[in-house]
């Protein structure tokens, strides 16, 4: 019964902390102009924050909530570049695949 409580307090938080940074990226969006690094840098924070929390609720695995994160971030990042093209995400998702697959092995052991 207590067990079941501070499970259900956690994904309470986590909810709310994931509401809280969406609401807050959402707000930079509209609110400010997209012309000064603080701004760029405040946008994928928040983002890779609010993706994060929110893949976190979905999977229930930190680990591959911040690999996805990690990954769009990216993937935004090198759009806004201009220096996305089929094979640089591809590469990108095969190292995280890669990433992954490591890391979930070394823990299994």
């Amino acid at each position: 019964m207590v067990l079941r409580q501070t499970q259900d307090k956690k994904i309470f938080w986590f909810f709310s902390l994931t509401i809280f940074f969406w609401s807050c990226w959402l707000f930079l969006i509209f609110n400010f102009p997209p012309s000064s690094l603080v701004f760029i840098s405040a946008f994928f924070f928040l983002l890779f924050l609010s993706l994060f929390l929110t893949c976190s609720l979905i999977f229930k695995q930190r680990g591959l909530a911040f690999l996805i994160s990690l990954g769009m971030i990216i993937l935004l990042f090198l759009q806004m570049e201009k220096f996305l093209n089929w094979l640089n995400g591809g590469i990108l998702i095969i190292i995280l695949f890669l990433l992954k697959s490591y890391f979930g092995k070394s823990r299994e052991m």
